[in-house]
C-alpha cells in the first residue's frame, strides 16, 4: 500500500505540472496506479499458482502502461503519441517506486 500511495502521489504531481488543461485530477491519478495494481496482484497470484516461469511475473507490469494509455485516450483528446508518452511516464514512476520500496525493505 505504501508503494501505491507513493506512486499515485508522484503521478498526481507529474500531471499537476504537465497537464495544462487540468483534466487529470487526484482521483484519476490514483486510478492510473490502483487499477493496474489490483490486476497485477491477481494475475501474479494466478501465475504463482500455475508455477509459471519467473520471467512471466514481470509481464503483468505492462498493465501500468496500457491502462493509463487507454484511459487517457478515452478521457482526453490527446494524440496517440502524447497519451503514449504520458502513460510511459506513469509506467516509469511506478517501476521506480517498486524498486525503491524493494530496496528499502531489503535493508530491514
Amino acid at each position: 500500500m505504501i508503494q501505491i500511495g507513493l506512486a499515485a502521489f508522484l503521478v498526481f504531481l507529474f500531471f499537476k505540472f504537465t497537464d495544462k488543461d487540468k483534466i487529470i485530477d487526484g482521483f484519476i491519478s490514483l486510478t492510473f496506479v490502483l487499477a493496474p495494481a489490483i490486476l497485477v496482484f491477481l494475475i501474479q497470484i494466478g501465475l504463482r499458482a500455475l508455477d509459471a516461469q519467473p520471467v512471466l511475473m514481470y509481464l503483468p507490469d505492462l498493465l501500468y502502461f496500457f491502462i493509463p494509455f487507454f484511459m487517457l485516450k478515452a478521457v482526453t483528446e490527446y494524440s496517440w503519441v502524447k497519451s503514449a508518452v504520458q502513460a510511459g511516464v506513469v509506467f516509469v514512476i511506478v517501476l521506480i517506486c517498486q524498486l525503491l520500496i524493494a530496496v528499502l525493505l531489503a535493508q530491514l
